[in-house]
């Protein structure tokens, strides 16, 4: 049984790919791309960020509304 968020293999891979986008963004950070690898970063931390914070989720209903927030920061993502 997982105890803590850092054990899942889902946070272990957003680690993973926020370490390719920060590596992706440095070569971004001329003025004129400043603002896509600022994104690019931000974006990134956010997804084990995501991963952290549902995993204390407790009750089903928290757990669930966790899930809708997940949900539309995905196709935002997605539309980006």
């Amino acid at each position: 049984m997982i105890k803590d968020f850092n054990e899942m293999p889902v946070w272990q891979k957003a680690m993973d790919i926020a370490g390719k986008c920060f590596k992706i963004s440095v070569k971004l950070s001329r003025k004129e791309d400043f603002t896509l690898a600022s994104q690019l970063r931000k974006s990134a931390e956010s997804i084990s960020a995501n991963i952290a914070t549902g995993f204390r989720r407790r009750t089903p209903k928290d757990k669930s509304r966790f899930m809708i927030f997940l949900e539309v920061l995905h196709w935002r993502q997605k539309a980006i």
